[in-house]
């Protein structure tokens, strides 16, 4: 066993070291030894005190410190727990006590006080604190093995006097102060520093395991170390608080053929496999997406050689299916980094651009679903540059010959409506495809409304040039108009805004539903400001524009990729899979397709446990149209590692003991090494040399709200003013965006971030990252690891809560969190759910918002006109028929038996009556929807929840969302809550109106 301990004020320290051998079953020896501070130097001067012992009953008890107080605590455990019948030896000698004792003065010379609290204190000249404990020893034989158990128990410090006599004081001497007493100055005294524990054996096998007995349980079993990690070290068994461990990241396997290769063999399988396929217009879009990937590659300064083997696999499988048009649902998982996008994203590609080059209409061809606004955001640069490389290719641009190129829209509940006032160049969250630098949007003021164009910042590129701007403006659109009027091949949406727009006729939004134009919807718009309406106007309301035109014959989307489909569970996953389904339905009655037609989906993870079965829950799919691409692991050795430090916090909390560790990595003078100039200086040389006199990016993540804003400000408080510390969490809202741009640039150095940056989303210059406390499921700290040091080395430190179950958990079975077989294992075999399609209340929601859905795209040319006027009334009333509006929700929601089905028809025919009632009071459609209580809640898909409001006395902020069930736990008059760094009192609480459940 060895420990430090502290001998004077502020930071001096001994180490201990103590050793048990143990022969046979009633002889061992103890001993101990203890160092003075240069105990990291050879010479160190040392106590070395050793005695033999028997104990014939197999229990053993060793006390060492002050005989005052382990004489009694050796017969109190000994009746307590052993029944009297363990041997008891008590080292209390002079010299052990000495050497167990703190210093009279520190090394500066000075003095200081010992005591329980400023105001009981002694002087470190009259007294001295001596440290005391005791190990207890049982050995019980069974049969062919033996048990051996040890307890390493800490008491506490007391103090002696000169004389060596016990001073009785009210109170623990817990700390050490100056020599003015006070909270601020204190250093803990009653701790045990860096504990390690070596077991060691001769003729005998471990008989623990990572590995239990039954193969669905994966984390150690045989052997329970309680407050402390246990890891193997040559042939024995180190026991520790606190432990280093490096991680070497798999490389994933490549394939043996050049990318050529593998473009060209691919598609040309392809087109022999398929009769109706042009081998030569093929040949053209194969040529193109590899020209795009080989040019973007060589401008990011890389060079691909070859894909990986499950990128050749999705790109064939991929692109099959999409040229046959077959419904296929292709699932792909490997790990964070590791090339998701792409395999994707290549088939899709050349699918896109041999439609376009065939003379395929223009619209939306490829929907692609982000859980998140970041990760939104950080693929569309991807996605961004390989497009523009699709469609620039100037030493061959006779490849694709088209009139207009193939686009990509972002829309998501931040896009810019035109309309709005803008005042200012904003920065897009895009980087130039040809110098890496930030996009913006420069805005024009027009009659009525703004219109953008994308520019580079970098003045001397040729994108921030007239040369090149417009073709930058024609292949990316960002504002909502320019995406419903010209609906871009590519749309990179989130599955929240999507719903919105089926729904938007509920809350009285203003594009739809013409913006649904993007599923295919031949609508109008204004050819001026982009507005779009479903009847033809004399005169654009927005501009008043008199140009006035129709989309004509758009494309629908016949491909639907699902990224990070982890993150679709719970009431979330089973909204989300209504709403794919509701969405397939939208697309088959807009294009009039049959009712048999469903897209080709992708959907990639990096931590799905059962792909199969939550593809088939999430997509309402058969097993038989399900392929799931797995990635192979390379032999070679990993070239990237990450280093784990795992942390307990014992001594201190774990907001002091986080923000130490990022002080001794970011200050210039931690307070930890103040004494230690030699390692200050070595300190600081590595971190000069490694970040290129930088600071490190780093993303700290939390659990909730509260530990954000609190440690924000304790951050704050202990690291110099040379450091940025910022938060990203819902209280920022809106401003989340320009946060990841500010770390990203490097004006932010130390993010402190809630599960929301957990996915997906590259930032290259984080190399730090601290887990704040353990998530519930092992893939979401798989994927925020995934954010740190993208293929490049990294540092974790794991902060555990000593309070929370699920950390003492991941504590004890720390080798799941660094090991990659046991982290998947784990993942594989304790993380699997299921999408609960058939949960009765999101049955209810999506019931509702498939009326909706219905009403939108059956009346939308109806939505305006006067409900006075008997023909438009006499057509709605044939709309809203029961039974074709109960058919088409069934037919979306693929509910037709069983108990939802009459849930449903239920919610439907309720909804109904209420607009059949609303028609009598109302003069407009639009109108009648609006009016109808309760249909708001329709909006949110992350919940199956009511929703409350946090409303903050600040200007212009948005007000916090919480389900109602949290709001009654933690929402009382007076009760301190936090928001943006800041801590509020709750003043009041109303409501509408509080419903009373029968019975209550």
């Amino acid at each position: 066993m060895c420990f430090f301990f502290r001998v004077a004020y502020p930071a001096e320290y001994r180490k201990a070291k103590f050793f048990l051998r143990i022969s046979g079953f009633k002889s061992a020896t103890v001993r101990i030894e203890v160092y003075d501070q240069n105990f990291d130097k050879t010479g160190a001067e040392r106590l070395a005190f050793e005695r033999p012992v028997s104990f014939s009953s197999g229990k053993l008890l060793v006390g060492f410190g002050v005989n005052d107080v382990i004489e009694p605590a050796l017969k109190i455990i000994n009746e307590l727990i052993y029944g009297g019948r363990a041997e008891a030896v008590l080292l209390a000698e002079p010299d052990v006590v000495n050497a167990l004792s703190t210093l009279p003065k520190n090394s500066a010379g000075c003095d200081y006080k010992i005591g329980a609290r400023p105001s009981c204190v002694f002087s470190s000249v009259d007294v001295k604190a001596v440290q005391n404990f005791i190990v207890e020893v049982a050995v019980t034989p069974h049969g062919a093995f033996t048990e051996v158990q040890v307890v390493f128990r800490y008491l506490c410090p007391s103090l002696v006097n000169k004389g060596g006599k016990f001073v009785k004081m009210e109170g623990i001497p817990r700390f050490m102060y100056d020599v003015k007493p006070d909270v601020r100055s204190r250093w803990s005294l009653d701790r045990l520093l860096e504990v390690e524990g070596h077991l060691k054996w001769v003729n005998c096998c471990k008989g623990w395991s990572w590995y239990g007995e039954s193969s669905k349980y994966v984390g150690i079993s045989g052997l329970t170390p309680i407050g402390c990690l246990a890891v193997e070290q040559d042939n024995g068994l180190l026991l520790r608080d606190w432990h280093i461990a490096v991680e070497e990241v798999e490389d994933i396997e490549g394939s043996n053929r050049s990318v050529d290769d593998s473009f060209n063999q691919i598609a040309e399988k392809i087109a022999k496999s398929i009769n109706s396929i042009s081998t030569l217009l093929m040949k053209k879009a194969t040529r193109a997406v590899l020209y795009a990937l080989k040019e973007h590659t060589r401008i990011e300064g890389k060079q691909i050689k070859s894909l990986y083997t499950f990128q050749e696999e999705a790109l064939e499988e991929g692109l099959k299916a999409l040229l046959t048009g077959e419904h296929k649902v292709i699932v792909l998982t490997t790990r964070t980094a590791g090339g998701k996008t792409l395999a994707f994203l290549l088939p899709l590609l050349i699918w896109i651009a041999y439609k376009r080059i065939a003379g395929g209409e223009c619209g939306v061809k490829a929907l692609l679903f982000y859980p998140t606004k970041a990760l939104a955001n950080d693929q569309a640069n991807l996605i961004l540059k390989l497009v523009w490389h699709l469609n620039h290719q100037p030493e061959a641009p006779e490849i694709l010959e088209l009139k207009k190129p193939i686009s990509l829209g972002i829309l998501h509940g931040q896009s810019p409506y035109r309309e709005q006032q803008h005042e200012h160049e904003e920065e897009v969250r895009l980087t130039c495809p040809l110098c890496g630098s930030r996009l913006v949007l420069a805005w024009n003021k027009e009659d009525g409304f703004f219109k953008e164009r994308i520019l580079c910042k970098n003045s001397s590129c040729e994108l921030s040039q007239l040369s090149l701007s417009w073709m930058l403006e024609e292949i990316l659109k960002v504002s909502r108009e320019a995406i419903y009027s010209d609906p871009p091949d590519i749309l990179i949406s989130t599955p929240d805004i999507i719903n919105a727009r089926l729904v938007g006729t509920a809350m009285r939004a203003r594009e739809d539903p013409a913006s649904l134009a993007i599923l295919g919807m031949s609508s109008y718009y204004c050819a001026d400001c982009g507005t779009v309406f479903c009847t033809r106007k004399r005169k654009c309301p927005t501009c008043g524009a008199t140009d006035i035109r129709g989309h004509g014959k758009l494309s629908h989307p016949e491909v639907i990729v699902i990224d990070e489909g982890h993150l679709l569970r719970g009431a979330f996953g089973a909204q989300a899979s209504h709403l794919v389904t509701r969405l397939e339905q939208a697309i088959r009655a807009i294009n009039g397709l049959d009712a048999s037609w469903r897209p080709v989906y992708f959907m990639s993870s990096a931590t799905l446990s059962n792909p199969e079965d939550v593809a088939c829950g999430l997509i309402a799919s058969e097993k038989s149209c399900i392929r799931v691409i797995r990635c192979k692991t390379s032999e070679h050795r990993s070239r990237t590692r990450r280093v784990h430090i795992f942390l307990m916090p014992k001594a201190y909390t774990p907001m002091a003991t986080t923000s130490r560790a990022l002080e001794a990595l970011y200050s210039e003078e931690p307070s930890a090494v103040k004494l230690s100039a030699p390692l200050l200086k070595e300190l600081l040389s590595r971190r000069g040399s490694e970040f290129k006199g930088g600071n490190p990016g780093c993303i700290v993540f939390v659990n909730t709200l509260a530990e954000a804003n609190e440690l924000i400000g304790r951050l704050r408080s202990i690291i110099g003013s040379g450091v940025c510390i910022d938060g990203h969490s819902t209280d920022y809202d809106r401003d989340r965006a320009m946060k990841e741009d500010m770390f990203t640039r490097g004006e932010i150095d130390i993010l402190v971030a809630t599960r929301g940056l957990e996915v997906g989303v590259d930032y290259s210059r984080a190399r730090i990252g601290v887990i704040y406390g353990m998530p519930f499921f092992l893939s979401d700290y798989t994927q925020r690891i995934g954010r740190i040091g993208r293929n490049v080395p990294s540092i974790i430190i794991d902060v555990f809560m000593p309070d929370k179950p699920i950390d003492h958990f991941y504590y004890t079975n720390w080798l799941l969190l660094c090991d990659n077989y046991l982290r998947s294992s784990h993942i594989q075999a304790t993380e699997a759910y299921l999408i609960n399609r058939s949960n009765p209340e999101t049955v209810r929601r999506s019931g509702k918002r498939a009326v909706i859905d219905y009403l939108s795209l059956k009346s939308g040319h109806l939505m305006e006109q006067s409900l006075l006027n008997k023909a438009v009334s006499d057509e709605v009333e044939r709309l809203i028929d029961p039974k074709m509006v109960v058919s088409y929700v069934c037919s979306a929601l693929k509910v037709h038996e069983g108990e939802e089905l009459g849930i449903l028809v239920q919610s439907v025919e309720e909804l109904l009556d209420e607009i059949k009632r609303g028609m009598k009071e109302q003069a407009r459609l639009e109108q009648v929807i609006g009016n109808i209580g309760g249909l708001t809640w329709l909006w949110s898909l992350r919940t199956a929840e009511k929703e409350v409001e946090y409303r903050f006395p600040l200007p212009r902020q948005q007000p916090r969302r919480r389900e109602l069930s949290y709001a009654f736990r933690h929402c009382v008059p007076g009760q301190v809550i936090s928001y943006r760094e800041a801590f509020y009192v709750i003043d009041m609480v109303s409501a509408e109106q509080l419903h009373r459940g029968e019975g209550s």
